[in-house]
Formats: C-alpha cells, structure tokens, sequence
C-alpha cells in the first residue's frame, strides 16, 4: 500500500532511505537533483519533505522549499514510473490547495528525459533554466585575481543588506554573509553555505551603481579565497540561463557548467 507523509524532521531512518534513493536514482539517470546542502539534517524553517512510501519502502520523495508562504519549489526524486510521478503531482496539488499556495514550481535536471516528457504530457509549461556550474579548483588556485576583504555584516548594515536582496534574509543565512564595504556603505553582498567540505554561493549582489566597474569579479574573487583556505572539496553556484553578464563572469573566474535545471511551473 502506497501513502504520503510531510515532515519538518527526517529521523534516522527516514534520511537514510532519502539519500539512498537519490543516489540510486542519480546512478540509474545519470542526472542531477536541485538540493540544499544538508538538505536531510535537521529542522530548515522554509522547508519540508514529501515521502512517498510502498509498505516501510520509501519509492518518491520531493524536497520543498517555500521562502514566501504563496510560493513552493520542489525538486522530485523518483524512478521512472508514470503511475508514480501522477500520483506525486496530485499529491502536491492537494497541498498546495490546502496551505493556500498560488505559485507551485517543479525543478528538474535537463537530462531528466522521463520528467521533461512527464510535464510536457501534461502541459506543465517550462519558465526558465539555471546553469550549475562548478569552479575548477585546481584553475583557480593557480591564478592570483584581485580580490577585495569581505566581512560579517553588522547588526548597523541590515538596511542595506535588506535593501541589496529585496527583503530581510533568513537568520541562517545572515551568519554565512560577507559584505563588502567602503567608507562604511554596503557596496555588495555574498553567501558561503558549507556541507563536508563542498561550499555553495548564494545571494551575490552588488549595488546597481556600482557594476560594471569590475567589483562583481574582485567580491567573487574574495570569496572563493576565504573558502579556498578550508582546502573545499567543491565549489559550486547557479545562474540563469539567460544571465549572460552574471554567466561570462563565472566562467571568466573559473567556473564551469556541469549541468542544467529547468523550472516548470505546475500552476496553471
């Protein structure tokens, strides 16, 4: 008997099936799934897990993110079973209707040839595409690129801060942002998560007067060095396809596409 279960919290158990499965899956597919690092530990305050179990096996599962109360992202883990991938997308209808949620988007890996064909049988619409893309660690660590010093943000940069991302960050993520400042204005900001040894970069935005000028490349520049003295196992970013500007820049730094995301929007 098949059946669905959201959690805040995997216990044991639960996270070593989910991993499990992911990596079997990945094998199997060849692809890639769109995830949090350390997406399985602990409790994260804008995200829940759908399992979908036969018995005590867990066959699906989705990793949903919601960062405005409309909104849900889930990137779906599951074999290559039409009957499975129906009976997930009207499980996510069900709670997408019951919590009110107006804006459901699927993320997928290109490659993903069976959820690509899935979608499009029922015309759920592709939006846009990100590149994930990976820095060349032994590249990088042999070019010596300006950089400028990155800092913590004071409690007296927020505004600022705010003002950079369109809206107040996540205390979790307040803790893994740098800022760069002069003559104490926040002139651009970054995030470094971190998961044994393979760091993530998020949130990078430098103030609108001030791109163009090369200081998007030096703020880069210091963050891959304040990571490259922890010896990372990885560093990764993502960007939009259409990006061009952003794209050339992490290529120019040594960075390079390993895969594509589409996003499809299961609203409509």
């Amino acid at each position: 008997m098949k059946k669905f279960d959201w959690k805040n919290v995997l216990n044991e158990d639960e996270k070593k099936q989910v991993l499990s499965l992911q990596k079997q899956r990945e094998s199997e597919q060849s692809i890639h799934h769109k995830l949090d690092l350390g997406f399985v530990d602990g409790e994260k305050s804008y995200a829940k897990h759908l399992l979908y179990w036969e018995d005590d096996q867990l066959v699906g599962y989705a990793w949903a993110t919601s960062f405005d109360p409309t909104e849900l992202e889930l990137t779906l883990i599951l074999s290559e079973s039409t009957e499975d991938l129906t009976a997930v997308l009207a499980e996510i209808q069900r709670y997408a209707k019951e919590q009110s949620v107006t804006n459901t988007v699927l993320i997928a890996d290109q490659a993903n040839k069976f959820l690509a064909d899935g979608f499009e049988k029922q015309a759920i619409e592709k939006q846009f595409s990100e590149y994930f893309m990976l820095l060349d660690l032994d590249k990088n660590a042999s070019n010596e690129q300006k950089a400028v010093p990155l800092v913590s943000p004071r409690e007296t940069d927020l505004p600022a801060l705010e003002q950079l991302l369109g809206g107040s960050p996540l205390a979790e993520d307040l803790k893994n942002t740098r800022v760069y400042k002069e003559a104490d204005q926040v002139l651009a900001c970054i995030r470094l998560d971190e998961d044994h040894g393979n760091w993530g970069i998020f949130g990078f935005v430098v103030q609108e007067d001030q791109r163009g000028k090369g200081l998007g490349k030096q703020v880069l520049n210091g963050a891959i060095q304040l990571i490259l003295e922890s010896n990372p196992k990885s560093i990764y970013l993502e960007v939009e396809t259409e990006n061009k500007p952003a794209y050339h820049l992490y290529l120019s730094t040594g960075f390079d596409v390993r895969n594509q995301y589409d996003y499809y929007d299961l609203s409509k």
